[in-house]
């Protein structure tokens, strides 16, 4: 009989050097992440490529004990929009309550499925997940990662859930160690149910992040890479109608090379209401293929792969900054720079 590494888990380390494009469903670069929007346009565009190791999502216990997919524990914030519509999913809550203090273990199931999100997505259960997975012709392995089960009872459902798709796909578990901890506090018990199913738990251990610059944003084997820079502006967000600025760009792609863009932002927070910048990445004719936020003071870069067209808009949208302050506006700075591999 097969024999079984069940802990220490089996470790699986997650770098920036290595970047999995099945990340949170192909949530890097099809937002809102961990959806099945994200998930359908990655296995369409994303799977054929090496660089698409493996699809991978969270899943953590709604309030009632549903086993859902979303990355977040702290709070919803991020990924679930503020506005009217979610407000009245969950009315149930204070006026005054803010996203921001509202988890996804606060909802119970039919809130959480009824929200809306970003390109009208949704945010889905884990046997829909694996359902589309079977369905959209997923031909890699595929990884859940246990954020956080708080009830045996999801426990118990969220392993037979898996184990009842490995006749149809690649599947195994994914955790850091100590939300793995947290999630199944019975070694014992736990340990015998994955052996007994055939499931393997990996480990993540995140490698150390480089200093936030060019050279290092981007794969280490690409460091020979041809850089030209096609964008390098300094804007002033001053007033209502500078919320909102937009770069296109183009160049002249050949056949025989493939592409990269590292799109970079860089601003200053005041103090003021802004919290940051949202960069929206478009083609032409203005759909979007790639969004981001950044907070940080200094350099963000993220890098948009496997280019199929060769004109683009970069924008940047600033939602909150006041205007009546004495010191108003929002000054930041944006570089694209295309990598000829």
């Amino acid at each position: 009989m097969k024999a079984y590494i069940f802990f220490p888990l089996i470790l699986l380390f997650l770098s920036t050097a290595q970047a999995n494009t099945g990340h949170r469903l192909g949530g890097d670069i099809y937002f809102p992440e961990n959806t099945l929007y994200s998930f359908e346009l990655a296995i369409k565009h994303l799977q054929s490529n090496e660089k698409f190791h493996y699809a991978e999502f969270d899943v953590q216990e709604s309030k009632d004990g549903y086993a859902v997919v979303f990355h977040d524990i702290k709070n919803i914030a991020r990924i679930v929009p503020d506005n009217e519509y979610n407000r009245t999913v969950l009315s149930r809550f204070n006026a005054d309550k803010t996203f921001k203090k509202i988890k996804i273990s606060d909802l119970f199931i039919d809130e959480i499925v009824r929200l809306k999100l970003k390109n009208n997505a949704r945010i889905p259960e884990l046997v829909d997940v694996l359902e589309a997975a079977v369905d959209l012709g997923l031909n890699k392995p595929i990884l859940v990662e246990i954020k956080s089960l708080k009830t045996d009872e999801c426990r118990q459902k969220t392993i037979d859930t898996v184990a009842s798709y490995k006749n149809k796909l690649n599947i195994n578990f994914l955790a850091f160690k100590s939300s793995f901890n947290k999630s199944f506090p019975d070694k014992t018990r736990w340990g015998a149910e994955f052996k007994k199913h055939d499931l393997t738990v990996f480990t993540a251990k995140k490698a150390k992040k480089p200093k936030n610059n060019l050279s290092k944003s981007v794969p280490a084997a690409s460091l020979n890479w041809k850089f030209s820079t096609l964008v390098n502006e300094t804007v002033f967000i001053k007033n209502e109608t500078t919320r909102i600025i937009q770069f296109p760009f183009a160049f002249e792609n050949s056949n025989d090379k493939s592409y990269a863009l590292n799109v970079g932002i860089k601003h200053g927070l005041d103090d003021y209401g802004d919290k940051g910048l949202y960069v929206n990445i478009l083609d032409k004719n203005e759909n979007l293929l790639y969004s981001f936020f950044s907070k940080e003071k200094t350099w963000k870069w993220k890098t948009l792969n496997n280019l199929n067209k060769d004109e683009y808009i970069v924008s940047i949208e600033d939602k909150d900054t006041s205007f009546s302050s004495k010191s108003p506006g929002n000054k930041a700075q944006i570089k694209i720079n295309l990598v000829e591999m």
